[in-house]
């Protein structure tokens, strides 16, 4: 049954309840962060020793972490998205190239506000690897690739079709993800918590989109099959009805 205009606003408000369930752990973190609770102040500066530790004596690890800081800048996973909007949009997938937008652009303006109602400083440690400006809670690096790589693997998951090809989507996904967060702390540029918050974020704002907005999606994109299927179908029977209709005459022969 395909989805009605009166089941709107239920799923608008299934898709609020998700996003306020899944905010929990997030609200905590912040509220712990914000409060500077000590156990969570100590594991993050113990964490963050051990990880700029490895970047001052490892010189190799030190430039794959600043290469890392430019290829996955928030900005690579902002275009990516908008990119694949624009090619679904012209392909007339508009619905989903809309909610892609969309909820890329949303979860960005949530992890500013975040950053400014949080207001974290960022790392102060006696021997930096890199400074960086800005509040640090949450990393908008993490942030962004969570949000960015669960929105392509959303939009790809249905294309990639088989098993295999669908493993390596979420493989690769998830790699980026994590390289990304593990820059960021190798760096020194934000507490691992910082991090965490910006996967958690990024993940949610996608997962409690899909909730309001999936089942349209997936019913627009079944009737484009079908229609696709029901034109080409008419464009063959026309094809053959007019070859029918329109014999080629035989050649006389001389």
């Amino acid at each position: 049954m395909s989805p009605r205009a009166d089941d709107r606003g239920p799923r608008l408000l299934a898709g609020a309840a998700a996003m306020v369930a899944s905010a929990v752990p997030v609200v905590l973190l912040a509220l712990l962060v914000r409060d500077a609770a000590d156990p969570m102040v100590r594991l993050d500066l113990r964490i963050l020793r051990v990880t700029t530790g490895w970047s001052l004596t490892h010189h190799w690890l030190r430039t794959a972490a600043e290469v890392g800081a430019v290829v996955l800048h928030p900005w690579v996973f902002r275009v990516s998205v908008l990119v694949a909007a624009l090619l679904l949009w012209r392909r007339g997938a508009r619905s989903a190239a809309l909610w892609a937008a969309s909820t890329m652009i949303v979860g960005t303006l949530l992890g500013a506000a975040l950053k400014l109602i949080v207001s974290r400083a960022r790392p102060a440690l006696d021997d930096p690897v890199v400074t960086a400006t800005g509040f640090s809670f949450p990393s908008g690096h993490a942030l962004n690739a969570a949000l960015g790589v669960s929105l392509l693997v959303a939009l790809l998951w249905r294309p990639a079709g088989e098993r295999g090809l669908r493993v390596l989507l979420l493989g690769v996904g998830c790699l980026l993800v994590v390289l990304t967060g593990l820059d960021r702390v190798l760096l020194g540029v934000h507490f691992p918590s910082d991090v965490v918050a910006g996967w958690l974020v990024g993940v949610l704002v996608v997962v409690s989109s899909w909730v309001a907005f999936g089942p349209v999606l997936r019913e627009r994109a079944r009737r484009g099959t079908e229609q696709a299927v029901e034109g080409d179908s008419s464009a063959a029977a026309a094809a053959e009805a007019g070859a029918s209709a329109d014999p080629t005459p035989p050649r006389r022969p001389r």
